[in-house]
Parts: structure tokens; sequence; C-alpha cells
């Protein structure tokens, strides 16, 4: 990475850090950069990590396992990376927060509005096709789970036509 990505993602960190700030997040707090484990970018709140984005070209797959290692790394159980889209036409960019479907719905039900006792002990890897068998990845789906493929297609959708925000 050349000194002038590492400070574009710098300050978008910081910008970062500073909406969450002003939103109600006061004791947010950016992790260490060159830990030996990543740990993700900005620690929100307890049990939330946040990996800040500022890139022109969106690799969602890659990003979405790196969050499940950081989080893991963080010892927290939730986590989101933060996309800046760039604006076109004079238009404001867009900051984008994605989770996988599974990711968002934990979240809900440990923030007390889902029914955490409909959970299943131990649930399908992918909420899709609900296969159990598919050999794990780093996020949890097999090679040939849906989840993976629509969010492909997410990625190839965005860069194709754009945010059109």
């Amino acid at each position: 990475m050349t000194n002038r990505n590492k400070a574009k993602g710098d300050k978008y960190e910081r910008d970062v850090l500073e909406v969450a700030r002003r939103s109600g997040f006061p004791w947010a707090e950016r992790t260490r950069p060159g830990r030996r484990e990543d740990q993700g970018d900005i620690h929100l709140c307890p049990g939330v990590t946040i990996q800040a984005k500022d890139v022109a070209t969106p690799d969602w797959r890659a990003w979405l396992t790196q969050l499940e290692q950081q989080k893991r790394a963080a010892g927290m159980p939730h986590g989101a990376l933060v996309v800046k889209r760039r604006g076109a036409g004079g238009r404001p960019p867009l900051h984008l927060a994605v989770m996988t479907l599974d990711s968002l719905l934990a979240l809900l039900v440990d923030a007390g509005w889902g029914d955490a006792d409909a959970i299943p002990a131990n649930p399908p890897h992918c909420f899709v096709c609900h296969r159990d068998d598919p050999p794990p990845r780093p996020h949890g789906c097999g090679p040939d789970c849906h989840t993976t493929d629509a969010d492909q297609e997410l990625a190839d959708t965005i860069a194709r036509e754009g945010d059109h925000a």
C-alpha cells in the first residue's frame, strides 16, 4: 500500500470515528494499527467492531471474510464494513454499512428485537439453501453456498451500475 492510500484510509477511519461519536457513541475508539492480529479499525461499542474502506473497487467477499477474522481476533460478536461509495455528478459520497444477513439478525437478537429462543441450537451454515454439509470457510459457508453467490452478484452489480443513490 502506498503512503497516499494509507493516508486516505487513515483519514476515512477518522471521519467514520467522528460521525460515530457525534451519533451517540462517544467512547468509540480507533484500534492500534500494526497489531499482529487485526481487530478492525474502530471499536464502536462493546461487542461491535468496524472495518472502514475507502477504495474505488469493492472486494466484498474478501472484506467480509476479513471482517469475520477481525471479529474473532477482537473477541467481538458483531462487526460491519463501512464503505465509502464515491459520489458522481456532484453528488456527495454514500457511506454504506455492510454485513451479512445472519450477522444483522444476530445483532438485532442481541439488541432485544428478536426471539433468541427461536434460534436453532445448530443453525445451518446458509440461511438461503439451509445446507449443513458444505465444508466451512472463514465466513461459515461452503464453496457452493448461495449466500456467497448473492454477495458476488451484488458486488458485480454495484461495480457495473454504481450505487444510483
